[in-house]
């Protein structure tokens, strides 16, 4: 599901949720890695994993679909 804020998306696989925001690394805003706000959430976080993501294979790799 793409959430938009404070993270991109909300995936859920095999019982397991977790938040993902995707960075695309040929892009300017992308290479900047995440920006101040998506920092202190990802730090400040209590709930599940949250994972940085440069595309559908990372996404596949964060979620132990794919090695």
């Amino acid at each position: 599901m793409v959430i938009g804020l404070p993270v991109d998306l909300l995936v859920g696989y095999r019982d397991v949720t977790m938040l993902m925001e995707c960075k695309n690394p040929d892009s300017r805003y992308g290479k900047q890695g995440a920006n101040e706000n998506q920092t202190v959430f990802m730090q400040t976080w209590r709930g599940g994993a949250v994972a940085l993501v440069d595309g559908p294979e990372a996404a596949l790799r964060a979620i132990g679909c794919i090695k």
